[in-house]
This record gives C-alpha cells, sequence and structure tokens, in this order.
C-alpha cells in the first residue's frame, strides 16, 4: 500500500512540475554558452566538493527584454 501511495504521489508530483513549465519562443538565440567547466572533488565523508565555471556571451539582448515584459 506505501508503494502505491508513494507511487502515485510521483508520479503526481511530476505532472504538476512538468504543468506550469512555461517556454518562451525566440527565432534565434539570446545567448552562447563559450566555456564550461565543473570541477568535482570528493571529501571522505562521500559528500562532494563542486566548482562550476561558465562563460557566455549575450547574442540578443533586446529580445531578452522583450520575453519577461
Amino acid at each position: 500500500m506505501k508503494r502505491i501511495i508513494a507511487s502515485l504521489f510521483i508520479v503526481f508530483v511530476l505532472l504538476a512540475t512538468l504543468s506550469t513549465v512555461a517556454y518562451a519562443k525566440t527565432s534565434s538565440p539570446i545567448d552562447e554558452i563559450q566555456l564550461y567547466e565543473i570541477k568535482i572533488d570528493p571529501r571522505t565523508d562521500g559528500t562532494l566538493d563542486m566548482i562550476y565555471k561558465i562563460e557566455w556571451k549575450v547574442l540578443d539582448d533586446k529580445s531578452y527584454l522583450l520575453i519577461y515584459i
């Protein structure tokens, strides 16, 4: 019984999450990722230290503003 309830709860959460996603369509990309790095260092207790480095270039800042106005 607990498995059925847990499964139904997971399905409900997934459907609720997917139904609230909004997509904006643009004719061209507004930015470009030029460099993407992730450095992961494991600790002795099993946790991870993660450092993200992302460099991007804005291609069209005017259409980006129009999406959120």
